[in-house]
Parts: C-alpha cells; sequence; structure tokens
C-alpha cells in the first residue's frame, strides 16, 4: 500500500494489475522490462557473483518482481600446450664427432587463455649425454627469457605464451670426441606449464620429434607419437694403423688419395 503523505494513513488500492505468468515473446512478457543479457569470459574455478538491485517507480503497480534465467555457460577458456623439437647438423653429412647440432623446440599454446610467466621456470632442457652446449648459443623469439644453467648443464626460458600463439628456442653443442661409432645424441625438453590458470605451473609437455614414433608411451596419455626424443647417431671410426693406396679411387695424372671406410685418409 501507499501512504497519505498529509497522514501518513495507508491509503486503499484502486484494484491490483494482474500481470500473466504465462510465457510470452522474450523482453515482453506481459510489459515487463527487456532482458538483460551479459556475457563473460569464465575460467576453471572462477567465482561470477550476479548482483540485481530492483525498485519501485511509484506508480502504485505490484509490478517489483525479478526473475532470473537463462544462466548458461558455453564453454571456458583453457590453455593447451604442444611442444616440438628438431635437430640440424650443421656440418652436413653424417654425424661426427666434432659437429655442431643445432637443436630448434617450438612450443605453442594452441589454447583461448594465455599462459602466463608464472613462478619457475616454463621450459627446462638439458644437454644431452656425449654433447657439449656452445657458449651464448641459446636464443628465443619472439620473447620470454633464455639461458644456459651452468651448474646443471641445462637450457631454461621463462616467459609467457599468449593463447594460439607459439615461441621458438633454438641453441647448439657439438657432439664430443672420442665417442664410438654407433652412440647416440639423445636429447628432450620439457614444458612446465598451468592447466588450470591458477597461477602455478602444475602441468608438462614432453618435446616430440614428429619425424619419429617410438612406440612408447612416457607422458602416459595413450597417444606414442607426441612425446619422442630426438636422436642422432655418431658416426665414428678409430684410425687404421696402416692404410695401403691401391690408387683404386686416383685419377690419372691427380693427387694420390685413398679411402678407409668411406673416409678420405689422406
Amino acid at each position: 500500500f501507499a501512504k497519505n503523505k498529509w497522514n501518513g494513513q495507508p491509503t486503499g488500492p484502486g484494484g491490483p494489475d494482474w500481470v500473466s505468468t504465462a510465457p510470452g515473446v522474450p523482453g515482453a512478457d506481459a510489459g515487463a522490462t527487456a532482458l538483460v543479457t551479459r556475457e563473460h569470459s569464465v575460467h576453471p574455478g572462477e567465482v561470477i557473483t550476479l548482483t540485481i538491485s530492483i525498485k519501485d517507480i511509484g506508480d502504485n503497480m505490484f509490478d517489483s518482481a525479478g526473475f532470473i534465467d537463462n544462466v548458461r555457460f558455453s564453454g571456458f577458456a583453457k590453455t593447451e600446450m604442444i611442444a616440438r623439437k628438431s635437430v640440424e647438423d650443421m656440418n652436413g653429412g653424417s654425424h661426427e664427432c666434432g659437429d655442431t647440432l643445432e637443436y630448434t623446440i617450438t612450443i605453442s599454446n594452441t589454447g583461448t587463455a594465455d599462459q602466463s610467466d608464472n613462478p619457475g621456470n616454463e621450459f627446462e632442457d638439458y644437454i644431452p649425454e656425449n654433447a657439449t652446449y656452445v657458449p651464448g648459443s641459446a636464443e628465443v623469439i619472439p620473447s620470454g627469457t633464455v639461458a644456459y644453467d651452468s651448474i646443471n648443464d641445462k637450457i631454461t626460458w621463462n616467459g609467457s605464451i599468449p593463447a594460439e600463439s607459439s615461441i621458438k628456442i633454438t641453441f647448439n653443442v657439438t657432439i664430443n670426441e672420442g665417442l664410438f661409432n654407433g652412440a647416440f645424441v639423445s636429447n628432450q625438453g620439457t614444458v612446465y606449464w598451468d592447466s588450470d590458470e591458477d597461477g602455478t605451473n602444475d602441468a608438462t609437455e614432453l618435446t616430440d620429434d614428429s619425424e619419429v614414433d617410438d612406440g612408447i608411451d612416457q607422458d602416459g596419455d595413450g597417444d606414442t607419437d607426441d612425446d619422442d626424443p630426438t636422436i642422432i647417431t655418431v658416426t665414428a671410426y678409430e684410425p687404421p694403423s696402416i692404410v695401403t693406396e691401391d690408387f683404386s679411387d686416383d685419377s690419372a695424372g691427380g693427387k694420390a688419395t685413398q679411402l678407409y671406410e668411406g673416409h678420405l685418409w689422406f
């Protein structure tokens, strides 16, 4: 009831206005105000508070009611990581002792949420056995900080990766001298990332050599072709005590040379 402003007594209603509760056209149900919609991206664990203020406009109508309907979630933004790794022998040909290898790691955030620069490293890659890091060779584009940790003999990277973008890290090593023929130089890095957008890197992703499927599921995700280490095989030969020149590979009038096991010895 409204009150008489002169005596403070309630006034008698002139008859209530009935409002139909039958569904009608959205935004115009029984003369109600237009529907109000809001769109907001929601992350896992995020709390969304909807506040609705209702007041009467002073027309003596029983119309002060609000209804909340169609609150729905169509999905949420999340981070997804993949990491690919390749290697190139900068000397060309077979992989021999003393050759320089260049590793390239591409880390891609294929999700719709950004990967932040959280506490701790976002990427670590130990220098492989049978190889030595080339000082100053580590680089990254387009952003973040890459470094060589000489104490732990590993490459580290810290930085953020926006949604649907990538970063590329490169570094060089040399194959150690004195290795036996058939020795391996095997390398694999680890990405540390935030799977639930809470500011902590709680998940890992191993780098994968996309040219290889070793049939082993290292990360337990049911796939064997997304977590393969990058491996090269060293070609090395012990120098023979004697090499006999048989002139079979020489040209008439040319310099005398001799091959041994496919290698030019003199």
